[in-house]
């Protein structure tokens, strides 16, 4: 065990050290899969936090790719009762054993395999770069979140965000924890993020989750004198979502 922890501290990149401070993200396993990363090319240097979490952390991440995103879920902090609550109505994983490590994962994956998900449906979403372990690589997205840059055309915006989860349920999935938290305003078009809670449309609270989100973007856009019917787009997107002409919203 010595051995393997000195090895792995000089495999470790120098920019270990100077951030490990920032919630106490690196723990030996997160680690381990950042030396992955950084062998496999993914990671040259952590540039700076964008947010620290409960249950996981953001950093933008200087590679070949250029400036990008990891996500580094924080093992130890998940809640897994509540991410088993979730993933085991997902059809995908009903299979699953409540096992917290191995649910934790599967959570993880389950991220990265619906962003992938979205992106290949048409969905506008950040292109997801890689995963290993906790650790979920993707495209920086030069936008601010939905709740601190208020559209300049919100029924425009609201309409095209419509558009978005409809072409999300076509492709099979409901985000889930639709919201101003999770949406880009980027060059004033919408950018979804955060799929950790999506799920398939095949699952049976699926109509519930979808229209959940749909609540919250009913709440949000209400404040800037936009209306939507929650019901009617829910409807209009399980069926096929087409924009409604005129004053209306849909």
């Amino acid at each position: 065990m010595f051995l393997k922890r000195a090895r792995l501290a000089r495999s470790m990149p120098k920019w270990k050290e100077e951030w490990k401070v920032w919630g106490n993200v690196f723990d030996r396993y997160t680690e381990e899969n950042l030396v992955k990363l950084s062998k496999q090319g993914h990671i040259t240097e952590l540039v700076s936090p964008l947010s620290i979490g409960k249950e996981s952390n953001i950093f933008t991440v200087a590679s070949p790719h250029g400036t990008i995103v990891a996500k580094i879920y924080r093992v130890q902090n998940c809640n897994f009762k509540h991410m088993y609550d979730y993933i085991i109505a997902d059809p995908r994983y009903g299979n699953i054993k409540p096992g917290k490590r191995q649910i934790i994962l599967s959570w993880i994956t389950r991220e990265f395999r619906n962003i992938m998900l979205a992106r290949q449906g048409g969905v506008t979403v950040p292109k997801p770069i890689a995963l290993e372990g906790n650790v979920i690589m993707m495209e920086l997205i030069d936008g601010q979140q939905l709740k601190d840059d208020a559209p300049d055309n919100p029924k425009a915006f609201l309409d095209t965000l419509l558009k978005e989860v409809a072409t999300l349920w076509k492709a099979g999935l409901v985000h889930g924890d639709l919201s101003a938290f999770n949406v880009l305003n980027f060059q004033q078009k919408p950018v979804l993020i955060d799929f950790s809670q999506g799920s398939s449309v095949e699952a049976f609270n699926a109509q519930e989750l979808l229209e959940r989100d749909l609540t919250n973007v009913r709440e949000y856009f209400r404040k800037l004198g936009v209306p939507l019917d929650v019901v009617r787009a829910s409807k209009r997107i399980r069926q096929g979502y087409k924009p409604q002409r005129g004053r209306d919203t849909p």
